[in-house]
């Protein structure tokens, strides 16, 4: 074999296809390109062979530990590498073995092919600065370690391409960073930045924006020892506080993260991600472009995600702000965000505003238990398109909300979004929560296209599940007809002190469907257009009376414009709506009780309807537990709840779990009847008592060291808004002069200290509020333990007591644990208790599920025997 003539500049050369991406076109570089291409076709001509396909053979100069070369000022001591003054100016080939370090030198790799055998590094030290100047860093047959930079240490990169890397590049504590218009080909993770000492904090300084790069894996995939895997993301960032990538400014080049398992990955970690492109990140049922866990804080703003299982996918972090983002193509979720009221962590704010959302599930979505008291969510102005047309769906919803609670001085806000949903998803679903606000939201149900697979179950725009102190105004759903489909309008399950008014719901099977048992409901100047029964209720549920309420019926109504299915004259009459004027359109034409003919259902009101223009909000503010007595709580009290149905014994057992809950919350109120004394005092000793007991210390979990509390939510929101400020900076930086620039820089270094300083603070609250939490579940534990559970009801609760009791100290569930949740949540909540909406919450922590109430109820009503149809659901691990 004849032998090849080596250059230095051919295998630059040889990528001339992508040279555009690699070439940073200066002044200088414009003037030197014409002249190494004539060079570079002169040289061709000469050969007669290609370069052989690893730099470590012939022709490059070899440095690095493994040949006796531990530093570049070795290197250049010998005589293999140009010096550093010439670096700037000099192509070269090189190849490192083992370790080579730079340290106290200011070394450039200009128009360089620097090739690192087999787990080589390079490692840049203290007053050591490294710079790739269109370069290229590449592997040989297998992947290759990192080129760490700690300490005082800086790395610049400007129009290179860095592959086969295995953490390319390596940032810890303290680092200094240039990153611009480079090629992160084909490493397992692009850019990972870790601090200096494990599971601590860290900073790292960018000294200007970080733009124009691209992560992508090739269709070949790595090399060994992950031959043929997708990387594991383009950047990793691990405990560093302030990072920032991108900008939101259109003259900025974006960076773009292609063909990956995540796009960028965060744990422990704040930063920012904006006018970012992540493209097929999907080969993972978790693959996501922007995933976070542990401690985390972020910004993201005009990203695009385009055939990604996930968009934003959030583990436990605790203040997160998503806005205007555009999603395309999502196979799972949109925004997920678990855990961020889980009662161990003290979480911030939750921004999900003006996203435009295109998703087979769900567009964005929620799970976690209990409340801190200082959280806050707002969902608002989102485009979101659920499902397809072909009916190729798993069903979940544009807004899924499970578990959701939050205290009634910062409601939970879903407000001003548009969702069309496809082929049985629902629009808005509050999977068991408290104090939330649900308010002028715009929700079109599409028909699956003719011949397409069959939906989950009901298609249902807005559902709120065992939600207490919720108000659901100013909404509008339209079906798509009122036959032939199982569409609701509205529907709720349990759950006390709910407001709904000023809604409009039309062409759906039923307008606003109810079952359960609740207290101080409020169904006000809601507008019923045509449906095939415009309000339903289901069997023996019962709400409380409705006072004139100025409700419409304005379409026609196949069956009925109203319907109670139940057989005890009581419920009905205890939900009975008193109407005045007595006549159409706010008394239906038609009234059906079919199982208690005669009932009174509709009664004679007095005053005048109430008008939404009249009551802003619907004028009824939420009331919390000190609310006030009515005649439904003394039937409870009397228990007369109910009598005689199949259902009596948990719809009472809800009923007066609620009623105990607000006595023992305010006790001047036993002083209003001698029914809600004996009452109250009976059952301080029975189920009733004990179960709330353990549900209020379990609660009181979450309002363990408020103090800390309060002061971690205050860092968390004051790291949010030093991270928007670094936003703004990197906006400013895409244009600025040289004076301008240096500026910047030094208002994001003085940001990121703050940062870094406020989550140092954040730390040493979080172990506080961790220790209190972990002495006190012992004894909560023991509480729960002691409960006689002798129903369904009572073990459903009583188990997932101990479950969730288990979790917060763990952090994780057994698979003996996930089947006992699944058991649980498979139920229909008329028989399994309000504790199936606590436990959906849970499980989905784990477990990629969705259940039918609409599926798993049907015949409750007739099962007397207490048996439990189960669901049929698909599962798939995170």
């Amino acid at each position: 074999m004849k032998k090849t003539i080596a250059h230095p500049i051919l295998p630059v050369l040889c990528g001339l296809g992508t040279w555009p991406n690699q070439f940073n076109p200066g002044a200088f570089r414009k003037m030197l390109l014409p002249i190494v291409l004539l060079f570079y076709f002169f040289t061709l001509s000469a050969q007669e062979e290609e370069l052989p396909p690893c730099g470590c053979t012939e022709g490059a100069a070899q440095i690095g530990s493994g040949v006796g070369v531990p530093t570049l000022q070795s290197a250049i001591s010998l005589g293999l590498i140009v010096s550093a003054a010439n670096s700037p100016s000099t192509p070269q080939q090189v190849c490192v073995k083992g370790t080579l370090t730079a340290q106290n030198i200011n070394y450039t790799f200009f128009l360089s092919v620097v090739t690192m055998d087999a787990n080589a590094e390079i490692k840049v030290n203290t007053n050591g600065t490294l710079t790739f100047d269109n370069s290229t860093v590449q592997g040989c047959t297998t992947m290759w370690n990192h080129i760490e930079v700690s300490g005082s240490g800086k790395l610049n990169s400007f129009s290179s391409t860095i592959q086969d890397g295995k953490q390319a590049f390596r940032i810890r504590t303290g680092a200094r960073l240039k990153i611009k218009g480079n090629q992160f080909i084909n490493d397992y993770v692009g850019i990972f930045l870790i601090n200096a000492t494990p599971n601590t904090l860290g900073k790292v300084h960018l000294d200007d924006v970080f733009t124009g790069n691209n992560f992508s894996t090739s269709q070949s995939g790595l090399k060994s020892p992950y031959a043929g895997q997708l990387g594991f993301a383009g950047i990793q960032n691990t405990g560093m506080a302030g990072l920032t990538v991108g900008t939101t400014n259109g003259a900025g080049s974006p960076n773009t993260f292609t063909n990956l398992l995540n796009g960028v990955v965060a744990y422990n970690a704040s930063l920012a991600v904006n006018g970012a492109s992540f493209t097929r990140i999907k080969q993972q049922a978790n693959s996501s472009g922007i995933r976070l866990d542990g401690l985390c804080a972020g910004v993201f703003a005009k990203n695009s995600f385009t055939d990604c299982n996930f968009g934003l996918n959030s583990v436990t972090a605790f203040s997160i702000n998503f806005s205007d983002n555009t999603l395309t193509d999502i196979h799972d979720r949109g925004v997920y965000i678990q855990g961020f009221i889980d009662g161990v962590t003290p979480k911030g704010n939750i921004v999900v505003n003006s996203n435009n959302i295109s998703t087979l599930s769900s567009g964005v979505q929620t799970a976690g238990i209990h409340v801190t008291g200082v959280n806050t969510l707002n969902a608002a102005s989102n485009i979101v398109t659920v499902g397809n047309a072909t009916g190729l769906l798993e069903e979940y919803a544009g807004i899924y909300l499970e578990n959701s609670y939050f205290s009634s001085a910062l409601p939970g806000f879903v407000s001003g979004n548009t969702i069309n949903a496809y082929s049985g998803a629902n629009g808005i679903h509050w999977g068991s929560g408290a104090n939330s606000i649900t308010e002028n939201n715009t929700i079109t149900l599409f028909e699956p296209a003719s011949g397409s697979p069959s939906s989950f179950g009901f298609a249902t725009g807005i559902i709120q599940g065992c939600n207490d102190n919720a108000i659901t105004t100013g909404n509008t759903v339209l079906g798509y007809g009122t036959s032939n489909n199982l569409t609701d309008g509205i529907s709720t399950v349990f759950g006390n002190n709910m407001t709904f008014c000023c809604n409009g719901t039309n062409l759906t099977k039923k307008g606003f469907n109810y079952f359960g048992t609740g207290t101080l409901w409020r169904i006000s100047q809601t507008s019923f257009g045509t449906h095939e029964v415009g309000l339903f209720v289901q069997g023996n549920s019962s709400f409380t009376v409705q006072e004139n309420q100025g409700n419409q019926w304005l379409g026609t109504y196949s069956v009925a414009g109203a319907q109670h299915t139940g057989s005890d004259p009581s419920a009905i009459f205890n939900s009975r709506f008193r109407v005045n004027p007595f006549a159409s359109p706010f008394k239906p034409l038609v009234v059906s009780t079919p199982n208690a003919p005669g009932a009174s259902w509709f009664t004679p009101g007095s005053g005048s309807p109430m008008t939404c223009a009249q009551f802003p909000e619907c004028g009824i503010p939420i009331i919390g537990e000190d609310s006030p007595i009515d005649s439904f709580d003394i039937i409870i009290a009397q228990g007369l709840f109910a009598t005689g149905t199949p259902q009596e014994p948990v719809m009472r057992w809800v009923a007066e779990r609620g009623l105990y809950a607000r006595l023992q919350a305010n006790n001047s109120l036993l002083s209003l009847n001698p029914s809600l004394t004996s009452f109250y005092n009976a059952n301080q000793t029975t189920k009733v008592g004990l179960y709330q007991t353990v549900e209020n210390a379990i609660a009181a979990l979450s309002g363990l060291s408020p103090v800390e509390r309060a002061q971690f939510k205050a860092n968390s929101d004051l790291i949010l808004s030093h991270l928007n400020q670094l936003v703004q900076k990197d906006y400013q930086m895409v244009d600025a002069s040289a004076a301008q620039l240096s500026a910047l820089a030094l208002d994001k270094e003085n940001l990121t200290n703050s940062i870094y300083q406020l989550e140092l603070a954040n730390e040493v609250l979080y172990a506080t509020i961790q220790g209190a939490l972990y002495a006190q579940i012992p004894i909560v534990q023991a509480q729960n333990a002691a409960l006689v559970a002798s129903n369904i009801w009572e073990q459903n609760e009583k188990t997932v007591n101990e479950i969730y009791l288990s979790w917060l100290l763990t952090n994780d569930l057994t698979t003996a644990q996930l089947a006992q949740l699944l058991a649980i949540a498979s139920q229909c909540p008329l028989e399994g208790g309000r504790s199936v909406f606590v436990t959906r919450g849970l499980y989905s922590l784990k477990v990629r599920s969705n259940f039918e109430d609409g599926i798993l109820c049907a015949g409750a009503e007739n099962r007397e025997d207490g048996t439990v149809i189960a669901a049929t659901i698909p599962e798939a691990g995170f």
